[in-house]
This record gives structure tokens, sequence and C-alpha cells, in this order.
């Protein structure tokens, strides 16, 4: 049988309802219950009349006068309930977006959207960069919700989200078409006991590559520069664990966390923060300085590629350029063939 894999804090965040009895915000939280209700859950006079079934079976226990949890199905044993258990509390998103402030230290500029789910909780840089917290339920409605901001939105922006899961191309291109940033809380904050909620890295790491003046120095002449030394990484991609390369495009690139990069090179954690130490080094930016330059690095890619299709000689096999000789490797050293990351089954 299959294990079910267990789900992190902030996707319990993301995915939770706006409102729910007791009895299921215990079973959704479990033991990290008591370090988000002071700041995520907001008490209610209402009453619960259906509760989830304990065994994660998928049934609803109708609430009965006496609080007896009573399954429809037949099949489930009676919960016995306490008058708290069926309390109602919402989801306070409002408390999310204030904690969050808080660790970055934000300039206090809170506003609700005319869009659901969607407020701006602060601003950076004085005026310069209001930091907006976007919170949906499924990918769809995350689109629609970019869509919206960038669409009524005139001033710079930033979208904190509290997992990355609703990402796609679609919702990078209508940033990128304002130079909007999009930034994980799952990677950049951890929640600790005693209902604190701390930063990882700065405000500044984080959001000052997104203000204007900033955007600027990303220049052609830098985005050539970061991406000739990410080929020159390509090269030696064999025979090392978790690539230096491959952790380039899953964390700047595809904007994966770390423990999802490990998992994905089947390494430790340990050694995957080794590794984006080294190429913070190697390229003399930070992360999110290098996530700021994602979109020209992959015109930069696409280009190059499309360059490379356009020269292919005739009869020749996927890969097989007319560009000159036979060399199996380009000047910098990369190999013809893999010039482009293109992930398969079969990559490490």
């Amino acid at each position: 049988m299959t294990m079910k894999q267990p789900v992190n804090l902030w996707t319990k965040i993301e995915t939770a309802p706006a409102s729910a009895a007791w009895f299921s915000w215990k079973l959704r939280f479990g033991k990290a219950l008591p370090d988000v209700q002071a700041w995520f859950l907001k008490k209610t006079n209402g009453r619960a009349r259906t509760v989830p079934c304990p065994l994660g079976c998928g049934c609803i226990h109708r609430v009965t006068k006496d609080n007896f949890g009573v399954c429809g199905c037949g099949d489930c044993e009676e919960i016995a309930l306490t008058a708290e258990d069926v309390q109602v509390w919402e989801a306070n998103w409002a408390g999310l977006g204030s904690r969050v402030r808080d660790a970055l230290d934000l300039e206090h500029r809170a506003s609700p959207f005319p869009v659901a789910r969607v407020w701006q909780i602060g601003s950076f840089g004085g005026n310069a960069l209001r930091i907006v917290l976007v919170v949906q339920p499924d990918r769809t409605a995350f689109r629609e919700a970019i869509a919206q901001l960038v669409a009524r939105v005139k001033e710079r922006f930033v979208v904190l989200v509290p997992t990355i899961a609703h990402d796609d191309i679609e919702s990078r291109e209508l940033l990128g078409r304002v130079n909007a940033g999009l930034v994980g809380l799952e990677t950049n904050f951890d929640v600790l006991a005693g209902a604190r909620v701390v930063a990882l890295t700065t405000a500044g790491e984080l959001f000052s590559p997104y203000l204007p003046e900033n955007q600027g120095t990303a220049n052609a002449a830098e985005v050539t520069r970061v991406f000739g030394l990410l080929m020159k990484l390509k090269s030696k991609r064999a025979g090392m664990k978790a690539p230096l390369y491959d952790v380039f495009v899953m964390v700047v690139l595809e904007d994966k966390s770390q423990r999802e990069a490990a998992k994905a090179c089947d390494c430790t954690e340990g050694t995957m923060s080794g590794r984006v130490k080294e190429l913070r080094e190697i390229f003399g930016r930070s992360i999110q300085q290098l996530k700021a330059l994602r979109r020209p690095i992959l015109e930069m890619q696409t280009s190059v590629k499309g360059d490379r299709r356009q020269k292919r000689a005739p009869g020749s096999r996927a890969g097989g350029f007319a560009d000159g000789g036979n060399s199996e490797e380009e000047g910098d050293g990369a190999p013809k063939e893999e010039y482009i990351y293109e992930p398969s089954e079969n990559d490490p």
C-alpha cells in the first residue's frame, strides 16, 4: 500500500476552508494548532452541523443535539464531541498577513483588494513596492487573481503565496509583463512554538531586486554573464550528486524549495543547502536576485534553442546542427546536445 505523504503546514494553511468546526481544525493542524491559532483562526458564535471523519475516509458526520457525530454511510462509528469541538472558527487571513508584515518589518500599508482572497499587507522601499498576499484554493482561481492584479495595480508589486503549488507558465508570464515578483512563504518563513512567525531572510534580499531602480541593473550584459556561467556549470554535471546546473534550474528557474529540490535530486537537505551556497558564490548574487533574472534567462534559453534548431543540417538527427565542425562541445565546454536543459524521467 502506498504511504500517504505528510502535508506541510503552509499547504494546510493555503488549502484551509473559510470556516470550520474546531474539531476540523484540530484534524487539519494537529500538534501545530496552538502555534497557528493565535493569528490564523478567529472564533465565531456559530455551531457546526457537520464534522469530517477523523479516520480520513472522506465521510461527513452529522452533529446531533447531544454533540455526537453520526456518519450517514453506516460504516463509521459515532464520534463523541464536546461543545468546543462543534464551535465554528474562521480562517483569519488578515492575521497571517500581519504576522508576515511584522516578521519582515514592512511599512504598514494594509488594504483589501476587490479580488477575493487578495490583500495588500504592506509596502517596501517607501511606497515603491506593494507587497500583496494571494491565497487561492486552486490554480484556476490563482490565475484569475493574478490577471486581476496585473490589470488593476499600476504600481510595482510582489505577490506572496503560502506555497508555489499554483504557479505556472501562464501566471509567470502575466507577472513578467509588469516586472512583478512571486515569493513563497514556505521557503522563506518558519512557524515556531509560541505562535511566532519568523522570516528566514530579510525584506531587502526578498524584495530589492523588484524595485524599479534595481530592475534597471538587470541589463543584457548581466543576463549574458549569468547565462554563460550557467552553461559552464552544465558541462560539469557528470558524476556529481545534485549537480549545480540542475540545482539552479530547480531552485531559481522552477522556484522549488530546497526540500523539494533535495527530494528530486535524491540527496539530503544539508547537501542541497551546500549546493545553494555554492551557487551564491559562483554567481555573486543571492538566490532571490537570481530569481529576478529568471524571465530574461528563460528568454535567452528560448532564443538560443531556436537559433540552434534553425541551423540543423538537413537530414541530421535531433541535436545535430550544421554549425561548423563535428566537435561534441561548444567553446564554453557545454555539450551540444545538452545545451538547453529539458528535464526527463532519467535526469538525476
